[in-house]
């Protein structure tokens, strides 16, 4: 495992400016791109599946995510350490995959610039700002920071790097990294309740065997619990689609977005009615189809 904060020393480069790194008015400058909602959404939605699945991975299939969806040559994740003196990285995806573990100090490194400015930054070629970088083969031609925050505390960011210059972001791949950026909130607060869960047990071995199951598997369904409420609301913040909710008989129970383009001021009295009924002649049928497909699985 490589840190490349070990190379601070060996790195014999006088630092540039950070103002000389950073480009993100680039970002509107490039040519607009049309939002690509409907990646976005399948994104989310595997997601939302891994979570539920494998929430112990779900940080590093988050990286993979970045990483095919803006086909970028590396993406990771940083956290602030407990005693905000260094951000780590518990997940990287494609070519800086090696240096998973290592990080970058707090003070002097641009996840520090990203949470300093409290904003979303672009940097090119980083690594004459952050020498000790240069460990990091091969080298950032562009990167793309986000932060993401828990209870309005900035705790992590997340990046995606083009390692040459046939990559360049522009302001739809900002618009998605933040959507993700959401998601990462959620994914880093189910995997500290897995933490504090498992710490729970670590100290609770003067249990009994059959005492001690019976609280982790009682922990465990909390946890789950949690984790899905805390998780569907993400997603359906951070989507800018509008989604509906219906239960099994294909009711609406609730609405997210799409009030006005539907020219409704009070969603109230159409709960808990059919959507099917909402659509008429050929629509009616492709809905009432639509919600039995989903019922059946």
């Amino acid at each position: 495992m490589t840190d490349p904060r070990q190379q601070t020393e060996e790195a014999h480069v006088s630092p540039a400016a950070l103002e000389s790194v950073l480009c993100t008015e680039e970002l509107n400058r490039r040519p607009a791109r049309p939002p690509d909602y409907e990646t976005e959404n399948r994104a989310l939605v595997a997601l939302a599946q891994a979570l539920a699945d494998s929430p112990r991975t779900i940080l590093q299939t988050l990286t993979d995510t970045i990483l095919a969806v803006f086909e970028a040559g590396s993406a990771g994740l940083s956290l602030l350490a407990k005693d905000e003196k260094n951000f780590f990285w518990p997940a990287v995806s494609g070519r800086w995959q090696a240096h998973v573990g290592g990080g970058t100090p707090r003070n002097f490194g641009p996840c520090g610039d990203v949470l300093d400015c409290n904003a979303p930054l672009l940097f090119k070629r980083v690594e004459r700002r952050c020498p000790y970088l240069l460990a990091a083969t091969p080298p950032a031609e562009e990167c793309l920071l986000v932060p993401f925050y828990v209870e309005g505390k900035a705790v992590g960011t997340i990046w995606a790097i083009a390692h040459d210059e046939r990559r360049k972001f522009d302001a739809e791949d900002l618009r998605q990294l933040e959507s993700l950026g959401r998601f990462a909130a959620a994914a880093y607060q189910v995997t500290e309740s897995l933490n504090i869960a498992l710490e729970q047990r670590r100290a609770e071995h003067v249990l009994t065997q059959d005492s001690l199951q019976s609280r982790q598997a009682m922990e465990r369904l909390n946890v789950e619990l949690g984790a899905s409420e805390e998780f569907n609301r993400s997603i359906i913040e951070s989507s800018p689609d509008c989604i509906k909710v219906l239960d099994l008989e294909g009711n609406l129970l609730s609405m997210h977005n799409g009030q006005e383009l539907l020219g409704i001021e009070d969603i109230r009295p159409f709960l808990n009615k059919s959507w099917i009924a909402f659509w008429e002649g050929g629509d009616r049928q492709a809905a009432k189809a639509a919600v039995e497909a989903a019922a059946a699985g």
